[in-house]
C-alpha cells in the first residue's frame, strides 16, 4: 500500500473511531439524540489533530543524512523492520536504520499510558457506578486502547533492537 493512502486511511480510522467515541459518550451523558452532532464534530476534530500529529511525527522519523525519505524509503523501511532484513541499497538501509534508532528513542514510556489509562478507567468506572451504566463501555474502551497501544509500542521497539542488532560489529552508521 502506497504511504500516502495508509496516511489517508489512519486518518480516516482515527476521524471514525473518535467521533464513535464522543458521539457515544454525549449521547450517554445526555439522553438526547440531538447530542451525537456535537460528539461527531468533536470526534472529527480530535481525529484530524491527532492525524496530523501523527503524521509530522511519523514523517520526521524517516529522516537519513539531514534528507526527508522518499515514499520508497519509508516503504523500504517499514518493511525491514516488519522482516528483519536491511535493504541492500544503501540509502534505504540508512533509512530503515534511522528508522530504527527513532523508534528506540522515542520517549513514548508505557507506564505513562498505562497510568492515564488507569485513571481514565476508575473515573469511567465511578460514573458508572454512580451515575449511569453505560460508562462501563468507556472503561472498556479506556483498558483495551492503550493495552493494544502498549503492545504494539514493545513489539515495534523489540523488532528495532533485533534490525540493529544485524548489523555487523564495523557497520554502526
Amino acid at each position: 500500500m502506497d504511504i500516502r493512502r495508509r496516511e489517508l486511511a489512519r486518518a480516516v480510522v482515527n476521524m471514525s473511531v473518535w467521533c464513535v467515541v464522543w458521539s457515544v459518550f454525549w449521547y450517554l451523558h445526555t439522553r438526547a439524540i440531538w447530542s451525537v452532532l456535537p460528539g461527531m464534530i468533536q470526534g472529527i476534530l480530535m481525529g484530524a489533530f491527532m492525524a496530523a500529529w501523527g503524521r509530522n511525527q511519523f514523517r520526521r522519523a524517516f529522516v537519513a543524512g539531514g534528507r526527508p525519505a522518499s515514499d520508497d524509503e519509508r516503504t523500504a523501511a517499514l518493511a525491514a523492520l516488519r522482516s528483519g532484513q536491511l535493504p541492500s541499497e544503501p540509502r534505504k538501509r540508512d533509512v530503515a536504520l534511522a528508522f530504527a534508532r527513532n523508534q528506540l528513542g522515542r520517549r513514548t514510556n508505557p507506564w505513562r499510558v498505562a497510568v492515564v489509562a488507569g485513571l481514565s478507567t476508575l473515573m469511567s468506572v465511578f460514573l458508572a457506578i454512580v451515575y449511569n451504566p453505560w460508562c462501563w463501555l468507556l472503561a472498556g474502551f479506556f483498558l483495551a486502547f492503550p493495552a493494544a497501544l502498549i503492545v504494539a509500542l514493545r513489539r515495534r521497539r523489540r523488532r528495532a533492537r533485533t534490525l540493529l542488532m544485524t548489523l555487523p560489529a564495523g557497520n554502526a552508521a
